[in-house]
């Protein structure tokens, strides 16, 4: 019985895994608030706009709560905020 040779060649799955790799991570730069709004009693507080002011770029950005009093404000650059 005679031995199989098979010769393959590494370009084209290096260039296909160059070009779609199977995993691709970025790392982010942004941050994120959130929190919960309640009233006096404790209670939540559903529709309350919530605003959220950069103290460095003296920029705003209002949210609104859910109908559990949740707020969440994604993407913030890293910083210093007013809520």
């Amino acid at each position: 019985m005679r031995p199989i040779h098979r010769r393959f060649s590494a370009g084209p799955l290096l260039a296909l895994t160059l070009v779609a790799p199977a995993h691709a991570r970025a790392q982010a730069v942004y941050g994120s608030i959130s929190g919960i709004v309640t009233d006096t009693s404790g209670a939540v507080v559903p529709g309350a706009t919530v605003t959220i002011t950069s103290v460095e770029r003296k920029t705003s950005d209002a949210v609104t709560t859910n109908d559990r009093g949740f707020y969440t404000k994604e993407r913030l650059m890293p910083g210093v905020y007013e809520v």
